[in-house]
């Protein structure tokens, strides 16, 4: 089971000011592993030619958008891009592994411009772990 939501770092389109950024969790805590899912973001300047993709999980024990309930896990820049317009797309596919790897790939589809970033995330259990972790919880008796 994934142990902590993971998400991208983004700026908060519903914040009229254009200051505020949040944390869009794709990977969702207690989904099963292996977890794969690519959600399409945005540019957010005309002619942007450099994309930062900043990847956060979760530090509390619930899931928050505010990036200050979050810890940084992967930093990475697409540059050298085309001047793309504000709205361009951007594919983000995040994959969570049984054993804890953490994978990323941001694509700009125009240019076919890519980024790759790899970590690992601590205390990842799969659902065999999770199966074996329960039957021998289930076991315990409490004596008083």
């Amino acid at each position: 089971m994934v142990p902590r939501a993971v998400g991208v770092l983004i700026w908060d389109s519903h914040d009229p000011s254009g200051e505020r950024r949040i944390v869009d969790h794709v990977i969702k805590r207690n989904e099963p592993l292996p977890a794969t899912v690519t959600k399409r973001f945005a540019t957010i300047q005309e002619g942007q030619d450099q994309v930062r993709v900043q990847i956060y999980e979760q530090a509390g024990d619930m899931p928050s958008s505010e990036p200050g309930h979050n810890r940084p896990v992967l930093d990475g820049l697409i540059s050298d891009l085309p001047k793309l317009h504000a709205g361009s797309p951007v594919d983000v596919t995040i994959s969570l592994a049984a054993d804890g790897r953490l994978r990323v790939r941001a694509v700009e589809p125009s240019s076919k411009a890519e980024l790759t970033l790899e970590s690992f995330i601590e205390n990842v259990a799969d659902s065999q772990d999770v199966a074996r972790l329960t039957h021998l919880v289930g076991g315990i008796s409490v004596l008083g």
